[in-house]
């Protein structure tokens, strides 16, 4: 079965939802006798699909973001949490991400770094190469940043919380993000070389 992807233009670049029933982009099945149809309509229970596959591109950095766990995001969004991990296609040269904080802080000391403007002084860049493996469970804070081409492989799953946008007009999501932030592992990073 081939399956056409979703294209989700951003305005740091785009998404292709390769394998996906999420009702917020579904996959398009090109061939065979379901040619045609969303493949959500083929399986038996497109809900309960637990993943969801894109390949990414970022022209400019993303948001400064945060994902929920189940929990949390099915009281709040209807929707799943979002644990994802990355497998990075192309670094540019010089490839950086950011995955957590230079060290753990409490809920209080995010909230006035963020008030003052100071939050991306405290964020923990990795330097990757095109074959890494980076693991971002729930709560971390992290950002793809400009150049990067990755394969992600996430829960199904389209909730997003934004803490810091680089001034980009686009609305943030301040108290959810704290909520949700994991304080006892936000200086963890989670990188593996290779697969």
């Amino acid at each position: 079965m081939k399956l056409k992807p979703y294209l989700s233009n951003k305005i740091w670049g785009w998404e292709k939802w390769n394998l996906s029933c999420h009702p917020d982009g579904k996959s398009t099945i090109e061939n065979g006798p379901y040619k045609g149809m969303y493949f959500a309509d083929v399986i038996k229970d497109p809900e309960s699909f637990p993943i969801l596959i894109k390949i990414i591109y970022a022209k400019s950095r993303l948001s400064i973001q945060v994902h929920p766990d189940d929990d949390y995001a099915r009281l709040f969004e209807k929707d799943n949490g979002k644990s994802e991990c990355w497998y990075i296609l192309d670094a540019g040269e010089n490839g950086t991400l950011v995955v957590g904080l230079k060290k753990k802080f409490t809920r209080q000391e995010i909230q006035a770094m963020i008030d003052s403007g100071a939050l991306e002084y405290h964020l923990n860049t990795i330097d990757i190469a095109s074959g890494d493996f980076i693991y971002i469970p729930t709560g971390t804070i992290h950002t793809i940043n400009s150049g990067i081409r990755l394969i992600e492989v996430q829960q199904s799953s389209n909730v997003t919380y934004r803490l810091y946008d680089w001034g980009r007009p686009r609305e943030l999501h301040i108290e959810k993000s704290l909520d949700v932030i994991d304080y006892e592992t936000s200086a963890v990073c989670g990188k593996v070389d290779g697969f």
